[in-house]
């Protein structure tokens, strides 16, 4: 399917294959759009029924959603848990258990979260797994819904855990997170897809830059300081590049990479100082 967007109001991502199991695989166009409509009409039903309760989590949590049989088979939901802009809902067809995200607000028809589903192929360490989602409409106002892998276990440093992995896949990747509150995060991998895009990288570099940064990286998750050093005295484009990169990212890293954060900045006031000599010559 297409990504969803402001210009292309169609569904992002594909049907999980989990699923294949209750279909037939040589009408998977037909079985994907029984899924979509079925997912809009859970979807609408939570709509129709947000006008009779005060938005809290407590009053959330009383609406009863119900599902008819899907591909032959049982369909289970289970509130766990809401936001300001969506609730989340355990979600178990035949034996395969997901979780599904409905947006509540209007104004938080998130085409950019649809779009982010394709980013898992480039950070699946990072982004818990996204399979379909689709825009839907209610009143004459758009909403969506996002069908994901349910995590149902956490880790005591999930929030550090991830951070550390949004660093490495910003500096590598151009892959960015503009919503990092813990609630977003479980399992050490972003489980709101709200907020996570390829963002600008500032510095175009070179297949070869390339390499020299994500082996920079590398120094940095086994804790090699020197080999850091090393590689990072070798480029000034790189230099530059992880100096701007890290001060974008200066007040979400981690503490224990505030030392490669500083050997940064002390290449980069060096480099300076040598660009600066050679114009006085």
């Amino acid at each position: 399917m297409k990504a969803s967007n402001i210009y292309n109001q169609e569904p992002a991502g594909s049907m999980p294959p989990q699923l294949f199991k209750y279909i037939d695989i040589k009408n998977i166009r037909a079985a994907t759009g029984q899924f979509i409509k079925f997912m809009n009409d859970i979807s609408l039903q939570l709509h129709t029924k947000l006008s009779d309760v005060q938005q809290t989590k407590d009053s959330l949590k009383k609406i009863k959603l119900t599902a008819p049989k899907l591909f032959g088979q049982d369909v289970k939901l289970e509130f766990i848990d809401s936001g300001t802009m969506a609730s989340v809902y355990k979600i178990k067809i035949g034996d395969e258990t997901f979780a599904l995200k409905i947006n509540r607000q209007n104004y938080y028809h998130r085409s950019d979260e649809l779009d982010a589903i394709k980013l898992h192929r480039s950070a699946r360490n990072l982004i818990n797994k996204a399979y379909i989602g689709a825009p839907f409409e209610y009143d004459d106002q758009q909403y969506s819904w996002l069908l994901s892998d349910f995590v149902s276990r956490d880790r005591p440093n999930s929030f550090e855990r991830a951070n550390e992995k949004l660093l490495y896949a910003y500096l590598t990747k151009g892959i960015d997170y503009s919503d990092g509150s813990p609630y977003n995060f479980k399992d050490g991998k972003i489980i709101d897809l709200a907020g996570l895009s390829r963002g600008n990288t500032f510095i175009s570099l070179d297949r070869a830059q390339t390499d020299i940064v994500k082996k920079l990286v590398h120094c940095m998750r086994t804790d090699d300081m020197a080999g850091f050093n090393k590689l990072l005295a070798k480029n000034p484009t790189v230099i530059q590049y992880m100096y701007i990169s890290m001060i974008m990212k200066k007040f979400q890293m981690p503490k224990r990479f505030q030392p490669y954060f500083a050997a940064v900045t002390i290449a980069h006031e060096n480099l300076k100082h040598a660009q600066n000599n050679s114009r006085d010559i």
